[in-house]
């Protein structure tokens, strides 16, 4: 999308920014994204992290059953659970390439409260750990 504004629009622009209050709040704005960005950063790899252990442990599980391997009930469980999870992941994905500016993730939200079905991935470490080491139960 293209704006176009007229040459006084860019001076009056120009002329806002090199005022000291102005220079003060961009300033302010962009150390909170920088601490922003530094938290949620560390957060996301986490969850990412735990994310690539889960689908490669279900990829095992699923090799495992086309290689006619014994798979236990847990793992044919997680292995749907986790199934289910990246279906989730690839809708959000999606749902980022809409170009309508729908209101997508309040939506959603919104329909998980209604409807008690969960649109987002759901943590499984604690069925993770039961299949890593199964001696513990």
């Amino acid at each position: 999308m293209k704006v176009l504004i007229t040459k006084e629009q860019l001076k009056i622009i120009v002329n806002s920014l090199n005022k000291p209050q102005s220079k003060n709040k961009i300033v302010k704005w962009l150390n909170k994204s920088i601490i922003y960005v530094k938290e949620s950063w560390s957060t996301l790899q986490n969850a990412t992290k735990l994310e690539k252990e889960e689908t490669l442990l279900a990829l095992i599980i699923l090799r495992k059953i086309l290689t006619n391997t014994y798979v236990s009930d847990k793992e044919k469980r997680f292995l749907k659970m986790q199934s289910l999870d990246l279906v989730k992941i690839l809708f959000l994905i999606i749902t980022r390439f809409i170009p309508v500016p729908l209101p997508i993730l309040p939506t959603l939200i919104w329909l998980s409260k209604k409807t008690r079905f969960n649109f987002f991935p759901n943590s499984h470490l604690k069925k993770l750990d039961e299949i890593k080491n199964p001696n513990l139960n």
